[in-house]
């Protein structure tokens, strides 16, 4: 009888160590999705900062080389450079862990001319800094007056 009882105690208790470790994988495996999600958040949350103070720094340029000057102007920005119409510049960000992220934003300007003044129409692209995989995208654009221009 005793032999019998310990065969069963056996059993389940081999039953409960694969549902035990079932449940780690699973609890495991669910922390690290977490932690993956938190992480694309963060970098989502400062590239929307970047593309945001991109597009208030320049709202009041007219033309690429002003927008330029005022993107250099930025904190941790690196000196953007130019070709044609397109501004690129990096931009570093420390996270509250103290962690450096990298970014480059390009921000492309086209003008359109009327008759009473001009539309500056930007478009500003955040990347990651490490891989150049394109997070955010802001569509924004002002118009400036005859007199203003």
């Amino acid at each position: 009888m005793n032999s019998k009882r310990y065969k069963v105690f056996i059993v389940e208790l081999f039953i409960l160590s694969i549902i035990l470790m079932a449940l780690i994988t699973i609890i495991t495996a669910l922390s690290m999705e977490t932690r993956k999600q938190s992480i694309e958040a963060g970098r989502l949350t400062d590239a929307v900062l970047c593309a945001e103070n991109t597009a208030e720094m320049t709202s009041e340029a007219a033309s690429v080389k002003q927008a330029a000057k005022m993107i250099g102007k930025m904190d941790n920005v690196s000196e953007p450079g130019v070709s044609g119409n397109v501004i690129s510049a990096k931009t570093q960000i420390l996270t509250e862990k103290g962690e450096s992220r990298v970014y480059i934003v390009k921000v492309t300007i086209d003008v359109e001319k009327g008759s009473s003044g001009r539309y500056i129409k930007k478009k500003i692209e955040v990347f990651s800094g490490d891989d150049a995989e394109k997070i955010y995208e802001l569509d924004t654009g002002n118009y400036i007056g005859r007199d203003a221009a």
